[in-house]
């Protein structure tokens, strides 16, 4: 309704994406329709296609905020599978993808996840306590990994110089880094590639986030993994 300043609009799921690929706080959004577009979202970045450029977050944004009618034509194309996907919300998630592959594009960065069992005995497949989560990231420019819990409190994190449980391998511009982190309690756990830049002193995931797209550095995170 026209003048309802009661509205809530982190109802909207288009409002809450765009929130979250700012690097906003969408905790209160259910974790079950979270997991929805997570899934969303692997599926795209498997699509064939050209890698985005290290900076496809900031352009993509900034195309978003301004008006972008050849982006509204493209993605009007996609119309008929939209509907099944979830309408608007699904339309932003093309969007990013569509204004993300325009234009030139350097590699984007590997990044990739695993989990290492524990000697304890694991009730089907579930990740639990005590697993070791590994992860692996390669880039050509300045690197960093952070890992933080549900609340987005820092667990983790691996810079240019290693540290604990971090390995740093370099061959000519490239930089291979190797984290791993054993789970010690229950609850979400996502990992976070910033590329591009150095990063201020880690403090919670919506200040780094915020921080990394001041500083013009491109961010890349993978699915929440679930430990029970």
């Amino acid at each position: 309704m026209v003048g309802d300043t009661n509205r809530d609009d982190s109802n909207h799921d288009d409002t809450w994406l765009l929130a979250r690929e700012r690097g906003e706080n969408v905790s209160h959004v259910p974790a079950e329709t979270r997991a929805t577009y997570d899934r969303l979202q692997e599926l795209m970045d498997k699509l064939p296609d050209e890698a985005p450029s290290l900076a496809w977050k900031q352009r993509v944004l900034a195309a978003i905020d301004a008006p972008a009618p050849a982006v509204a034509r493209r993605a009007s194309r996609w119309r008929p599978r939209l509907m099944a996907a979830g309408g608007l919300a699904a339309a932003t998630m093309i969007a990013l993808v569509i204004i993300a592959r325009r234009g030139p594009s350097e590699p984007e960065p590997g990044f990739s996840t695993e989990i290492r069992r524990s000697e304890h005995a694991h009730r089907g497949g579930a990740v639990a306590v005590d697993d070791t989560l590994v992860i692996h990231a390669q880039a050509r420019a300045t690197s960093e990994l952070r890992v933080y819990d549900d609340a987005g409190d820092l667990l983790a994190q691996c810079g240019e110089h290693g540290g604990d449980h971090c390995k740093v391998e370099r061959n000519g511009d490239n930089r291979h880094l190797t984290l791993e982190l054993v789970l010690s309690a229950p609850g979400g756990v996502r990992s976070v590639l910033y590329v591009g830049g150095s990063m201020p002193a880690a403090r919670n995931l919506n200040a780094d986030q915020d921080a990394a797209l001041r500083a013009h550095i491109a961010t890349f995170s993978r699915p929440a993994i679930q430990v029970e």
